[in-house]
Protein backbone atom coordinates (compact mmCIF):
# COMPACT_ATOMS: atom_id res chain seq x y z
CA UNK A 1 0.00 0.00 0.00
CA UNK A 2 2.76 2.61 1.11
CA UNK A 3 4.66 1.43 -2.46
CA UNK A 4 2.06 2.05 -4.75
CA UNK A 5 1.52 5.73 -2.86
CA UNK A 6 5.00 6.34 -2.99
CA UNK A 7 4.71 5.01 -7.01
CA UNK A 8 1.66 7.64 -7.74
CA UNK A 9 3.20 10.66 -6.44
CA UNK A 10 6.26 9.47 -7.92
CA UNK A 11 4.49 9.18 -11.08
CA UNK A 12 3.06 12.62 -10.73
CA UNK A 13 6.43 13.95 -9.74
CA UNK A 14 8.04 12.97 -13.19
CA UNK A 15 10.58 11.29 -10.70
CA UNK A 16 10.34 7.75 -9.13
CA UNK A 17 10.51 7.51 -5.10
CA UNK A 18 13.28 4.53 -6.06
CA UNK A 19 15.82 7.46 -7.17
CA UNK A 20 15.80 8.95 -4.20
CA UNK A 21 15.61 6.12 -1.92
CA UNK A 22 17.59 3.57 -4.00
CA UNK A 23 15.85 0.39 -5.35
CA UNK A 24 15.39 -3.64 -3.61
CA UNK A 25 15.93 -3.95 -0.31
CA UNK A 26 18.26 -1.35 0.71
CA UNK A 27 15.72 0.97 -1.56
CA UNK A 28 12.75 -0.23 1.19
CA UNK A 29 15.16 0.24 4.13
CA UNK A 30 16.22 4.00 3.55
CA UNK A 31 12.12 4.56 2.53
CA UNK A 32 11.35 3.27 6.51
CA UNK A 33 14.38 4.80 7.81
CA UNK A 34 13.30 8.08 6.45
CA UNK A 35 9.49 7.66 7.70
CA UNK A 36 10.44 6.68 10.95
CA UNK A 37 13.00 9.78 11.40
CA UNK A 38 10.32 11.87 10.42
CA UNK A 39 7.78 10.12 12.93
CA UNK A 40 10.17 10.40 15.74
CA UNK A 41 10.29 14.32 14.75
CA UNK A 42 6.21 14.64 15.58
CA UNK A 43 7.56 13.24 19.07
CA UNK A 44 4.40 12.82 21.38
CA UNK A 45 2.02 13.82 18.66
CA UNK A 46 3.04 11.23 16.18
CA UNK A 47 -0.25 9.30 16.34
CA UNK A 48 -2.65 12.70 15.60
CA UNK A 49 -0.58 14.18 13.17
CA UNK A 50 0.05 10.84 10.97
CA UNK A 51 -3.57 10.25 11.22
CA UNK A 52 -3.74 13.59 9.22
CA UNK A 53 -1.31 12.64 7.10
CA UNK A 54 -2.74 9.46 6.19
CA UNK A 55 -2.33 8.86 2.47
CA UNK A 56 -0.23 11.67 1.38
CA UNK A 57 2.35 10.20 3.01
CA UNK A 58 3.93 10.60 -0.36
CA UNK A 59 3.31 14.21 -1.23
CA UNK A 60 4.65 14.55 2.66
CA UNK A 61 7.93 12.87 1.78
CA UNK A 62 8.15 14.86 -1.24
CA UNK A 63 7.76 18.04 0.39
CA UNK A 64 10.52 17.27 3.04
CA UNK A 65 12.89 15.96 0.73
CA UNK A 66 12.35 18.78 -1.43
CA UNK A 67 12.82 21.14 0.86
CA UNK A 68 15.84 19.64 2.48
CA UNK A 69 14.67 19.56 5.92
CA UNK A 70 15.98 17.45 8.56
CA UNK A 71 13.59 15.06 11.05
CA UNK A 72 13.26 18.12 13.46
CA UNK A 73 12.69 20.62 11.39
CA UNK A 74 9.68 19.27 9.31
CA UNK A 75 8.04 17.97 12.74
CA UNK A 76 8.70 21.31 14.33
CA UNK A 77 6.63 22.62 11.44
CA UNK A 78 3.97 20.00 11.08
CA UNK A 79 3.38 19.94 15.23
CA UNK A 80 3.13 24.20 14.70
CA UNK A 81 0.54 23.61 12.09
CA UNK A 82 -1.50 21.29 14.49
CA UNK A 83 -1.31 23.22 17.69
CA UNK A 84 -2.43 26.13 15.78
CA UNK A 85 -5.89 23.74 14.33
CA UNK A 86 -4.50 23.69 10.87
CA UNK A 87 -4.41 20.57 9.30
CA UNK A 88 -0.66 19.60 9.44
CA UNK A 89 -0.12 17.30 6.06
CA UNK A 90 -1.37 19.94 4.07
CA UNK A 91 0.20 23.05 5.75
CA UNK A 92 3.16 20.72 4.81
CA UNK A 93 3.15 20.56 1.36
CA UNK A 94 1.18 24.00 0.62
CA UNK A 95 4.78 24.73 2.51
CA UNK A 96 6.62 22.88 0.01
CA UNK A 97 4.96 23.72 -3.17
CA UNK A 98 5.34 27.30 -2.21
CA UNK A 99 8.83 27.45 -1.29
CA UNK A 100 9.65 25.32 -4.97
CA UNK A 101 7.95 27.90 -7.10
CA UNK A 102 9.41 30.69 -4.76
CA UNK A 103 12.71 29.29 -5.55
CA UNK A 104 12.31 29.00 -9.31
CA UNK A 105 10.37 32.62 -9.70
CA UNK A 106 13.49 34.49 -7.67
CA UNK A 107 16.52 31.99 -8.41
CA UNK A 108 16.56 31.87 -4.24
CA UNK A 109 18.16 28.62 -2.79
CA UNK A 110 15.10 26.46 -1.50
CA UNK A 111 16.75 24.98 1.23
CA UNK A 112 17.30 28.69 2.80
CA UNK A 113 14.25 29.42 2.08
CA UNK A 114 12.48 26.64 3.80
CA UNK A 115 14.34 26.46 6.83
CA UNK A 116 13.55 30.55 7.21
CA UNK A 117 9.81 29.59 6.69
CA UNK A 118 9.91 26.72 9.43
CA UNK A 119 12.29 29.16 11.79
CA UNK A 120 8.82 32.20 10.75
CA UNK A 121 6.58 29.26 12.79
CA UNK A 122 8.99 28.95 16.14
CA UNK A 123 10.11 33.07 16.31
CA UNK A 124 6.92 34.85 14.94
CA UNK A 125 4.42 32.03 15.63
CA UNK A 126 1.23 34.55 15.77
CA UNK A 127 2.37 35.76 12.43
CA UNK A 128 2.89 32.32 10.98
CA UNK A 129 -0.63 31.37 11.72
CA UNK A 130 -1.50 34.24 8.66
CA UNK A 131 -0.35 31.22 6.71
CA UNK A 132 2.32 29.60 4.02
CA UNK A 133 2.04 33.20 2.34
CA UNK A 134 3.03 34.76 5.71
CA UNK A 135 5.69 32.55 5.86
CA UNK A 136 6.87 32.74 2.27
CA UNK A 137 7.04 36.99 2.65
CA UNK A 138 9.56 36.60 5.72
CA UNK A 139 11.61 33.95 4.05
CA UNK A 140 11.65 35.86 0.59
CA UNK A 141 12.45 39.56 2.66
CA UNK A 142 15.16 37.97 4.90
CA UNK A 143 16.97 36.05 1.27
CA UNK A 144 16.79 39.28 -0.54
CA UNK A 145 18.25 41.53 2.57
CA UNK A 146 20.96 38.92 3.10
CA UNK A 147 19.77 38.51 6.79
CA UNK A 148 18.37 35.89 8.82
CA UNK A 149 15.11 35.32 11.05
CA UNK A 150 17.13 35.73 14.25
CA UNK A 151 18.07 39.13 12.64
CA UNK A 152 14.42 40.20 12.35
CA UNK A 153 13.63 39.12 15.65
CA UNK A 154 16.58 41.47 17.53
CA UNK A 155 14.72 44.64 15.59
CA UNK A 156 11.15 43.39 16.35
CA UNK A 157 12.10 43.05 20.26
CA UNK A 158 13.72 45.83 20.37
CA UNK A 159 10.27 47.87 19.66
CA UNK A 160 8.00 45.15 21.27
CA UNK A 161 6.83 46.90 23.67
CA UNK A 162 6.22 50.93 24.17
CA UNK A 163 9.15 52.23 26.69
CA UNK A 164 11.50 50.09 24.72
CA UNK A 165 10.40 51.79 21.33
CA UNK A 166 10.37 55.06 22.63
CA UNK A 167 13.99 54.65 24.12
CA UNK A 168 15.04 53.86 20.78
CA UNK A 169 13.50 56.06 18.84
CA UNK A 170 14.53 59.07 21.29
CA UNK A 171 18.32 57.90 20.93
CA UNK A 172 17.77 57.32 16.99
CA UNK A 173 16.52 61.17 16.92
CA UNK A 174 18.90 62.47 18.82
CA UNK A 175 21.89 61.34 17.65
CA UNK A 176 20.84 60.69 13.90
CA UNK A 177 18.14 62.58 13.34
CA UNK A 178 16.00 59.63 12.24
CA UNK A 179 12.81 59.75 13.33
CA UNK A 180 10.78 56.63 14.14
CA UNK A 181 6.73 56.82 15.20
CA UNK A 182 7.32 54.53 18.63
CA UNK A 183 3.36 54.11 18.53
CA UNK A 184 3.39 52.76 15.27
CA UNK A 185 5.90 49.77 15.82
CA UNK A 186 4.64 48.60 18.79
CA UNK A 187 1.53 47.96 17.07
CA UNK A 188 2.83 46.60 14.23
CA UNK A 189 2.64 43.25 14.05
CA UNK A 190 4.36 41.98 11.12
CA UNK A 191 7.95 41.72 11.73
CA UNK A 192 9.02 42.26 8.15
CA UNK A 193 7.32 45.76 8.32
CA UNK A 194 8.49 46.37 11.59
CA UNK A 195 12.03 46.25 10.08
CA UNK A 196 10.76 48.02 6.51
CA UNK A 197 9.30 50.97 9.09
CA UNK A 198 13.33 51.19 10.00
CA UNK A 199 14.81 51.14 6.74
CA UNK A 200 12.84 53.98 5.54
CA UNK A 201 13.15 56.55 8.47
CA UNK A 202 17.00 55.89 7.63
CA UNK A 203 16.46 56.14 4.11
CA UNK A 204 14.33 59.37 5.07
CA UNK A 205 17.28 60.91 7.17
CA UNK A 206 19.74 60.36 4.68
CA UNK A 207 22.08 58.44 6.89
CA UNK A 208 24.60 57.11 5.55
CA UNK A 209 25.92 54.32 7.98
CA UNK A 210 29.56 54.17 6.22
CA UNK A 211 29.72 57.91 7.73
CA UNK A 212 29.42 57.43 10.99
CA UNK A 213 31.88 57.15 13.69
CA UNK A 214 33.09 54.10 15.68
CA UNK A 215 31.01 55.01 18.61
CA UNK A 216 27.76 56.74 16.03
CA UNK A 217 28.04 52.77 14.75
CA UNK A 218 28.37 51.33 18.28
CA UNK A 219 25.06 53.15 19.11
CA UNK A 220 23.26 52.45 16.25
CA UNK A 221 23.81 48.37 16.38
CA UNK A 222 23.01 48.88 20.17
CA UNK A 223 19.62 50.71 19.49
CA UNK A 224 18.50 48.51 16.84
CA UNK A 225 19.45 44.95 17.61
CA UNK A 226 21.73 44.64 14.77
CA UNK A 227 25.34 44.13 14.20
CA UNK A 228 27.88 43.59 11.86
CA UNK A 229 26.93 41.37 8.37
CA UNK A 230 23.25 42.38 9.65
CA UNK A 231 23.70 45.90 9.98
CA UNK A 232 25.17 46.30 7.05
CA UNK A 233 22.53 44.77 4.94
CA UNK A 234 19.69 45.73 6.53
CA UNK A 235 20.60 49.72 6.93
CA UNK A 236 23.87 49.59 3.90
CA UNK A 237 23.49 51.40 0.40
CA UNK A 238 23.94 47.87 -1.08
CA UNK A 239 20.30 47.25 -0.60
CA UNK A 240 18.96 50.36 -0.22
CA UNK A 241 16.59 49.56 -3.53
CA UNK A 242 15.23 46.56 -1.91
CA UNK A 243 11.76 46.82 -0.56
CA UNK A 244 9.49 45.01 1.13
CA UNK A 245 6.90 45.32 -1.74
CA UNK A 246 9.16 42.91 -4.02
CA UNK A 247 8.68 40.41 -0.79
CA UNK A 248 5.40 40.69 -0.68
CA UNK A 249 5.24 39.89 -4.57
CA UNK A 250 7.25 36.90 -4.28
CA UNK A 251 5.19 35.67 -1.85
CA UNK A 252 1.69 36.65 -3.87
CA UNK A 253 3.07 35.55 -6.96
CA UNK A 254 4.51 31.71 -5.19
CA UNK A 255 1.27 31.00 -3.52
CA UNK A 256 -0.48 31.36 -6.40
CA UNK A 257 1.22 29.27 -8.56
CA UNK A 258 1.94 26.35 -5.86
CA UNK A 259 -1.84 25.80 -6.95
CA UNK A 260 -0.89 24.11 -9.85
CA UNK A 261 -1.01 20.51 -8.28
CA UNK A 262 1.47 18.75 -11.13
CA UNK A 263 3.52 22.01 -12.20
CA UNK A 264 4.66 22.48 -8.06
CA UNK A 265 5.18 18.48 -7.68
CA UNK A 266 7.49 18.89 -10.40
CA UNK A 267 9.49 21.73 -9.11
CA UNK A 268 10.22 19.56 -5.80
CA UNK A 269 11.03 16.99 -7.79
CA UNK A 270 13.45 18.87 -9.55
CA UNK A 271 14.94 20.13 -6.02
CA UNK A 272 14.88 17.30 -4.84
CA UNK A 273 17.70 15.69 -7.99
CA UNK A 274 20.08 19.09 -6.93
CA UNK A 275 19.65 18.22 -3.27
CA UNK A 276 20.21 14.52 -4.06
CA UNK A 277 21.41 14.08 -7.33
CA UNK A 278 20.41 10.87 -8.26
CA UNK A 279 23.09 8.76 -9.25
CA UNK A 280 23.17 6.16 -12.00
CA UNK A 281 23.16 2.53 -11.22
CA UNK A 282 26.47 0.98 -10.89
CA UNK A 283 27.19 -2.89 -11.79
CA UNK A 284 30.31 -4.85 -10.57
CA UNK A 285 29.55 -7.17 -13.40
CA UNK A 286 27.12 -9.09 -15.29
CA UNK A 287 26.06 -11.55 -12.03
CA UNK A 288 26.16 -8.06 -9.97
CA UNK A 289 23.78 -6.63 -12.33
CA UNK A 290 21.38 -9.73 -12.50
CA UNK A 291 21.03 -10.37 -8.77
CA UNK A 292 20.20 -6.34 -8.29
CA UNK A 293 17.73 -6.73 -10.65
CA UNK A 294 16.39 -10.21 -9.09
CA UNK A 295 16.61 -8.71 -5.79
CA UNK A 296 14.24 -5.38 -7.16
CA UNK A 297 12.08 -8.06 -9.18
CA UNK A 298 11.24 -9.69 -5.91
CA UNK A 299 10.95 -6.77 -3.78
CA UNK A 300 7.59 -5.88 -6.84
CA UNK A 301 6.94 -9.62 -6.73
CA UNK A 302 2.48 -8.86 -5.55
CA UNK A 303 2.58 -12.92 -4.13
CA UNK A 304 6.17 -11.99 -1.99
CA UNK A 305 4.62 -8.84 -0.90
CA UNK A 306 1.67 -10.32 0.44
CA UNK A 307 3.61 -12.91 1.99
CA UNK A 308 5.69 -10.51 3.73
CA UNK A 309 2.55 -8.22 4.80
CA UNK A 310 0.84 -11.10 6.56
CA UNK A 311 4.38 -12.15 7.89
CA UNK A 312 4.35 -8.52 9.31
CA UNK A 313 0.28 -9.09 10.46
CA UNK A 314 1.40 -12.18 12.49
CA UNK A 315 4.40 -10.62 14.06
CA UNK A 316 1.74 -7.81 15.89
CA UNK A 317 -0.57 -10.57 16.59
CA UNK A 318 2.18 -12.48 18.38
CA UNK A 319 2.85 -9.45 19.98
CA UNK A 320 -0.60 -8.67 21.22
CA UNK A 321 -0.81 -12.17 22.21
CA UNK A 322 2.68 -12.13 25.01
CA UNK A 323 0.83 -8.66 25.65
CA UNK A 324 -2.26 -10.30 27.00
CA UNK A 325 -0.70 -13.87 28.33
CA UNK A 326 1.66 -11.30 30.62
CA UNK A 327 -1.79 -9.41 31.99
CA UNK A 328 -3.36 -13.30 32.38
CA UNK A 329 -0.74 -14.14 34.22
CA UNK A 330 -0.01 -11.32 36.71
CA UNK A 331 -3.72 -11.29 37.08
CA UNK A 332 -4.99 -14.62 37.14
CA UNK A 333 -1.95 -16.56 37.95
CA UNK A 334 -2.97 -18.19 41.94
CA UNK A 335 -0.82 -16.32 44.82
CA UNK A 336 -0.20 -13.35 42.72
CA UNK A 337 -3.14 -11.37 43.91
CA UNK A 338 -1.74 -11.82 47.76
CA UNK A 339 1.48 -11.02 46.95
CA UNK A 340 1.06 -7.64 45.03
CA UNK A 341 -1.74 -6.64 47.89
CA UNK A 342 1.44 -7.50 50.31
CA UNK A 343 3.80 -4.82 48.58
CA UNK A 344 1.14 -2.33 47.82
CA UNK A 345 0.05 -1.88 51.38
CA UNK A 346 4.06 -1.94 52.67
CA UNK A 347 5.62 0.41 50.11
CA UNK A 348 2.03 3.11 51.09
CA UNK A 349 3.70 6.50 50.44
CA UNK A 350 1.62 7.66 52.94
CA UNK A 351 3.59 5.27 55.42
CA UNK A 352 6.48 6.21 54.20
CA UNK A 353 5.74 9.58 54.50
CA UNK A 354 4.82 9.52 58.09
CA UNK A 355 8.25 7.75 58.59
CA UNK A 356 10.68 10.16 57.21
CA UNK A 357 9.23 12.64 58.79
CA UNK A 358 9.79 11.25 62.33
CA UNK A 359 13.37 10.24 61.73
CA UNK A 360 13.73 13.82 61.05
CA UNK A 361 12.68 14.98 64.15
CA UNK A 362 15.16 12.28 65.42
CA UNK A 363 17.77 13.91 64.08
CA UNK A 364 16.32 17.27 65.37
CA UNK A 365 16.45 15.58 68.38
CA UNK A 366 20.02 14.43 68.08
CA UNK A 367 21.68 17.34 66.94
CA UNK A 368 20.37 19.37 69.73
CA UNK A 369 21.13 16.85 72.16
CA UNK A 370 25.13 15.98 71.54
CA UNK A 371 25.67 19.34 72.14
CA UNK A 372 25.79 18.88 76.00
CA UNK A 373 25.51 14.87 75.66
CA UNK A 374 27.65 13.37 72.27
CA UNK A 375 27.89 9.54 73.40
CA UNK A 376 23.94 9.71 75.03
CA UNK A 377 22.74 11.38 72.16
CA UNK A 378 23.90 8.79 69.38
CA UNK A 379 22.63 5.69 71.40
CA UNK A 380 19.16 7.45 71.64
CA UNK A 381 19.35 8.27 68.03
CA UNK A 382 19.95 4.57 66.95
CA UNK A 383 18.04 3.01 69.73
CA UNK A 384 14.47 5.39 68.67
CA UNK A 385 15.55 5.01 64.88
CA UNK A 386 14.98 1.52 65.55
CA UNK A 387 12.01 1.69 66.69
CA UNK A 388 10.73 3.50 64.23
CA UNK A 389 11.17 0.83 61.46
CA UNK A 390 9.97 -1.56 63.61
CA UNK A 391 6.74 0.34 64.25
CA UNK A 392 6.85 0.56 60.36
CA UNK A 393 7.80 -3.19 59.45
CA UNK A 394 6.31 -4.92 62.47
CA UNK A 395 2.98 -3.30 61.92
CA UNK A 396 2.49 -4.12 58.84
CA UNK A 397 1.94 -8.18 59.99
CA UNK A 398 -0.94 -8.52 57.69
CA UNK A 399 0.79 -7.40 54.63
CA UNK A 400 4.03 -9.62 55.33
CA UNK A 401 1.33 -12.54 55.55
CA UNK A 402 -0.27 -12.20 52.55
CA UNK A 403 3.66 -11.53 50.55
CA UNK A 404 4.39 -14.84 52.54
CA UNK A 405 0.94 -16.51 51.82
CA UNK A 406 0.88 -15.45 48.20
CA UNK A 407 4.19 -16.67 47.99
CA UNK A 408 3.94 -20.10 49.29
CA UNK A 409 0.69 -20.36 46.90
CA UNK A 410 2.71 -19.25 43.70
CA UNK A 411 5.64 -21.97 44.67
CA UNK A 412 2.83 -24.57 45.50
CA UNK A 413 1.96 -24.04 41.84
CA UNK A 414 4.47 -24.08 40.24
CA UNK A 415 5.93 -26.76 41.70
CA UNK A 416 3.16 -29.21 40.42
CA UNK A 417 3.39 -27.30 36.70
CA UNK A 418 6.49 -28.16 36.59
CA UNK A 419 6.57 -31.76 38.14
CA UNK A 420 3.60 -31.92 35.44
CA UNK A 421 5.62 -31.06 32.86
CA UNK A 422 8.32 -33.51 33.71
CA UNK A 423 6.11 -36.23 33.81
CA UNK A 424 4.38 -35.29 30.21
CA UNK A 425 7.96 -34.82 28.93
CA UNK A 426 9.21 -38.39 30.08
CA UNK A 427 6.00 -39.97 28.89
CA UNK A 428 6.63 -38.33 25.52
CA UNK A 429 10.78 -39.11 25.55
CA UNK A 430 9.07 -43.09 26.39
CA UNK A 431 6.91 -43.17 23.39
CA UNK A 432 9.83 -41.52 21.29
CA UNK A 433 12.04 -44.43 22.29
CA UNK A 434 9.70 -47.31 21.59
CA UNK A 435 8.79 -45.67 18.11
CA UNK A 436 12.62 -45.67 17.09
CA UNK A 437 13.15 -49.34 18.92
CA UNK A 438 9.59 -50.71 16.81
CA UNK A 439 11.47 -49.18 13.45
CA UNK A 440 14.34 -50.95 14.02
CA UNK A 441 12.62 -53.71 14.25
CA UNK A 442 10.56 -53.39 11.18
CA UNK A 443 12.30 -51.85 8.88
CA UNK A 444 9.28 -51.84 6.24
CA UNK A 445 7.39 -49.32 8.82
CA UNK A 446 10.00 -46.91 7.65
CA UNK A 447 10.23 -47.32 4.26
CA UNK A 448 6.42 -46.65 4.28
CA UNK A 449 7.09 -43.55 6.70
CA UNK A 450 9.59 -42.32 4.36
CA UNK A 451 7.49 -43.06 1.15
CA UNK A 452 5.91 -39.24 1.28
CA UNK A 453 9.12 -37.69 0.86
CA UNK A 454 10.36 -40.06 -1.58
CA UNK A 455 7.39 -39.27 -3.69
CA UNK A 456 8.42 -35.44 -3.53
CA UNK A 457 12.43 -36.33 -4.18
CA UNK A 458 10.83 -38.34 -7.60
CA UNK A 459 8.87 -35.88 -8.63
CA UNK A 460 11.98 -33.37 -8.56
CA UNK A 461 14.47 -35.53 -9.78
CA UNK A 462 12.08 -37.51 -12.31
CA UNK A 463 11.74 -35.13 -15.52
CA UNK A 464 15.47 -34.08 -15.34
CA UNK A 465 16.50 -38.42 -15.46
CA UNK A 466 14.00 -38.41 -18.38
CA UNK A 467 15.64 -35.43 -20.46
CA UNK A 468 19.01 -36.81 -19.65
CA UNK A 469 17.87 -40.08 -20.77
CA UNK A 470 16.04 -39.00 -24.19
CA UNK A 471 18.50 -35.92 -25.16
CA UNK A 472 21.60 -37.89 -23.83
CA UNK A 473 22.72 -40.19 -26.87
CA UNK A 474 22.46 -37.25 -29.58
CA UNK A 475 24.94 -35.04 -26.71
CA UNK A 476 27.04 -37.79 -26.07
CA UNK A 477 27.81 -38.45 -30.09
CA UNK A 478 28.33 -34.58 -30.93
CA UNK A 479 31.22 -34.81 -28.34
CA UNK A 480 32.52 -37.66 -29.46
CA UNK A 481 32.79 -36.42 -33.25
CA UNK A 482 34.29 -33.41 -31.33
CA UNK A 483 36.68 -34.88 -30.10
CA UNK A 484 38.08 -37.09 -33.29
CA UNK A 485 37.99 -33.97 -35.16
CA UNK A 486 40.33 -32.32 -32.39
Amino acid sequence: ELRSEMGAIGKEAGLRMKKIFGVGVEGKAAMLGFIKEMSQGLGSQLGPIMKQIGSDIGRVTYAIKGMGLSSEESGAAMKFFYNSGQNASQLLQDMGKTAAMMAKQSGFNIKTLSKAMVETTSTFPQFAKGGVKAMAEVAHYTHNLGIEVKDLQAVFDKFDSFDQAAESASNLSQAFGVQIDAMKMVQEASPTKRMEELRNAFRAAGKDINSMTSAERKLAEQTVGLSGAAFEAALGEGNKKKALSDSEKAAKAATQAAKDQTKAMRELADSIKRIIPPQPEKYKGFFDAFSKGFSEGMFYSENLSKMFRNLQATFRQAYWFGFKLARLLFDSFPGMDKLAKGFTDIFNPGKFSRMFDSILDEFRKFFKAIETDPKGGMRTLVDNIKNIFKGMFGGSGGALNLISEGFKQIMSVLGGVIGEGIKILLEMMTEGIRTITDLILHPEKAAAAAGGAATVASSFFSPMLDAIVAAGPAFASALGDLLMTV
